[in-house]
């Protein structure tokens, strides 16, 4: 594995993290009810949500790295709990914008006989938050992140340029001379097409999971189908992704180095099912090891097994980040797991 790099040539250090910042409220359930069905939830707890999930991740893999955070936030315990739980030396909460009101929270069921979870978005997650709530030049990052297109309204918006007020953003972060990251959410709209891809021209690095692939793509993709994971890692490419395109699934993840042209294929880690608390955040954690490996100028295939490692430890805590350990830590964990 590739050593982290102290300096680097352009001066730039660290990782700047825009877009929605919530509260994650939990609760379990033994299983999901049939529709107009009643079912017991267990009592459960609450943590940082949204963009709250990678800060706290990356602030645990690499403790000592520049984290810069922006976006907005309502003035209740919510929002207070949160910026408490992911208070840490190297993060820094200046560009934060707390507005008057209740913080957005996101309701999250757990099903404990399938390990999958379903979220309620409990009003507007990032209203109000658009291109002008960023001043990209007071950013010293070297890698700038956007989350989570489809759930900013102010974001998603029509630009008659840019073609989005993301992708606005997005091309003024990679004029400052940062690497450009975005994550969506996995929605199921026609919308989501238009959104996505007009941001792509102006992205470096994206991780995907199979149901945002399609959607940016139009190409349905399988754990088991390589070529249709292949064909959209490409199709991604062409849309304008500039260095790496992932796709991530529970079972593997396919991924390619735009600037070589070389597929990668990377079967996920083996985790006992008993040992699974939760799958909130297992995508915001395998995003944190791709975005700390292009930090840190790894290789691709380098930055995608600390990915994998990252959400497999994701896996064992309630939340996102509470089981997350250091880089090193988490790569001994993927050698004690294996791969499946």
């Amino acid at each position: 594995m590739a050593k982290a790099s102290a300096k680097h040539a352009d001066a730039r250090h660290g990782i700047a993290i825009c877009g929605s910042m919530v509260g994650d409220v939990h609760y379990s359930v033994d299983a999901y009810p049939a529709e107009g069905s009643l079912a017991p939830a267990h009592v459960g707890e609450q943590h940082a949500g949204g963009i709250g999930n990678l800060i706290g991740q990356l602030s645990r893999l690499a403790p000592e790295l520049p984290l810069q955070v922006s976006c907005t936030l309502g003035t209740d315990a919510i929002a207070d709990a949160v910026l408490d739980e992911l208070a840490a030396p190297a993060v820094d909460f200046s560009r934060i914008v707390r507005t008057e009101g209740p913080s957005a929270h996101t309701l999250v069921i757990d099903s404990l006989d399938s390990g999958e979870r379903t979220f309620y978005s409990v009003s507007d997650p990032a209203a109000g938050f658009d291109d002008t709530a960023v001043d990209v030049d007071s950013f010293s990052a070297r890698v700038f992140l956007l989350e989570y297109l489809l759930l900013m309204p102010g974001m998603d918006a029509v630009d008659e340029e840019y073609g989005t007020h993301a992708a606005r953003l997005l091309a003024q972060a990679r004029a400052a001379g940062m690497i450009t990251a975005v994550d969506v959410v996995s929605e199921r709209s026609e919308r989501a097409h238009d959104i996505i891809c007009a941001a792509l021209p102006h992205t470096d690095v994206i991780s995907f999971n199979e149901v945002e692939a399609e959607r940016a793509t139009g190409i349905a993709v399988k754990a088991s189908d390589e070529r249709a994971a292949h064909a959209a890692l490409d199709a991604l490419a062409e849309a304008g992704v500039a260095k790496w395109a992932v796709i991530h699934m529970p079972e593997v993840a396919y991924g390619l180095d735009v600037t070589s042209g070389e597929h990668l294929r990377l079967p996920s880690l083996r985790v006992r099912k008993e040992d699974i608390r939760g799958t909130t955040g297992a995508g915001d954690a395998f995003m944190a090891g791709i975005l700390y490996g292009a930090h840190e100028d790894w290789s691709l295939k380098e930055s995608m097994m600390l990915a994998r490692a990252s959400a497999a430890c994701s896996l064992y805590g309630t939340s996102g980040f509470n089981s997350m350990r250091t880089v090193p830590e988490v790569l001994d964990l993927a050698f004690d797991l294996g791969e499946r």
